[in-house]
């Protein structure tokens, strides 16, 4: 794919940009190769799009780089406060070979971490290359600490430990000139179907101003969904594979699975299954009803409730928090507090909870009885669906009428 030379307006003047290749090793005449975009992506991962690939993901935290894990040095690693885990190889893809050679490495060190232990994978971390300004940490943990929304530390080892064991895991391959070979991909991603991995390779373009400012520019070529149902047995909570065959179309980069979902979607569902057993089987028979009416669901840091139909865009019909706290709030913003109250006062008596506004702007929440907490997902789900179907079409209808009458 061809592009044109991209331009930076400042202060009413404009520069043309020009692009910069990242170069191998002893060749990089410019400055720019492999280990200086293996030190960018540690020093700032967030010039990896991984709110695009998983938005429920949380925020990259650097670990170490040159982790060895019995099958090569992984370029970069991170994990986040809540236990996910990520890594990255950092390789300049030059011919359709050295791509494939490149996904198949990524691979094959998500498997390797995949069959270690907490401990196992704490070594092997630790063990790897740290900044020089940095004091070597004694623990994993001891990293995340300072970041919000961290984990105990005994909670933050039962997060990572369940995540290795099910080869759950963020896998990136980033680099300089990619493309997307789906079919060779879809080929490498099979054979690792026991991994609950999500895949996706990022091309990271250098541009450089006539003042030698540096931008950097991520782009996603391609990315999975989670290759698990129907391929993998779990067995006392460990991975073995059983090779599904392959799907892809052919007009797509997004490789297709049977059942598919999203690494996103998966630990919201667990979270859910901790509350309540019959919690996760409960939502995906919702999803399935309120599907029927055009609600679909926005798999972000929380389970979105899109009804797609508004003449403004999709209309929030509540989200469902990791902690399993309902919200309507949103629902307030396309459509108007009058309208919206009505759906709200609704949902207030189906769960046993009360409406609250204390700000008009803002419109009327959803809160529990008390007014102060807030509604949990297991009042209203499985036993009031019914209930809660028809709140939803009811408001639907609702705001169809009222866009016929603006019309």
């Amino acid at each position: 794919m061809s592009m044109g030379r991209p331009v930076l307006f400042t202060d009413g003047s404009l520069r043309t940009l020009e692009r910069i290749g990242i170069e191998s090793g002893a060749a990089a005449a410019s400055g720019y190769d492999e280990r200086w975009l293996q030190d960018l992506i540690q020093a700032c991962p967030t010039v990896l799009p991984t709110s695009e690939i998983e938005p429920g993901f949380g925020q990259l935290i650097p670990v170490s780089t040159e982790v060895y894990c019995g099958h090569g040095y992984i370029d970069n690693l991170f994990v986040t406060a809540n236990g996910g885990i990520a890594i990255v190889e950092t390789k300049l893809w030059r011919n359709p070979e050295a791509r494939r050679i490149v996904v198949a490495q990524a691979l094959d060190y998500a498997s390797a971490l995949a069959g270690m232990s907490y401990g196992q994978f704490e070594s092997a971390a630790l063990g790897g290359i740290f900044s020089s300004r940095e004091v070597k940490p004694n623990s994993l943990h001891s990293i995340v600490a300072g970041y919000g929304g961290a984990l105990e530390e005994a909670a933050f080892i039962d997060a990572v430990s369940l995540n290795l064991r099910r080869g759950r895991m963020l896998v990136l391959a980033a680099g300089d000139g990619m493309r997307a070979e789906t079919e060779a991909l879809a080929d490498l991603l099979q054979s690792h179907a026991g991994a609950r991995f999500t895949f996706a390779l990022v091309a990271i373009e250098l541009f450089r101003t006539s003042s030698a400012e540096i931008l950097a520019v991520p782009r996603t070529i391609a990315k999975t969904v989670l290759i698990e149902r129907g391929v993998v047995r779990i067995a006392d909570d460990r991975v073995s594979i059983i090779a599904p065959e392959p799907s892809l179309t052919a007009s797509s980069t997004k490789v297709a699975t049977a059942n598919r979902t999203t690494m996103t979607e998966d630990m919201f569902m667990e979270a859910m299954a901790l509350r309540d057993p019959l919690l996760p089987d409960a939502i995906r028979a919702f999803l399935d009803r309120i599907a029927n009416l055009g609600v679909t669901p926005d798999w972000l840091a929380s389970l979105n409730l899109k009804w797609r139909g508004g003449a403004d865009g999709a209309i929030n019909l509540g989200y469902i928090g990791l902690d399993g706290t309902v919200s309507t709030s949103a629902t307030n913003w396309k459509v108007g507090i009058a309208v919206a109250r009505d759906y709200q006062e609704e949902m207030a008596k189906i769960s046993g909870g009360r409406l609250v506004q204390r700000s008009e702007a803002n419109g009327p929440f959803l809160a529990a009885a008390d007014g102060r907490g807030s509604v949990l997902i297991e009042t209203l789900l499985p036993d009031h669906a019914d209930e809660w179907l028809a709140a939803m079409k009811r408001f639907i209808e609702r705001v169809e009428r009222m866009q016929q009458q603006l019309e």
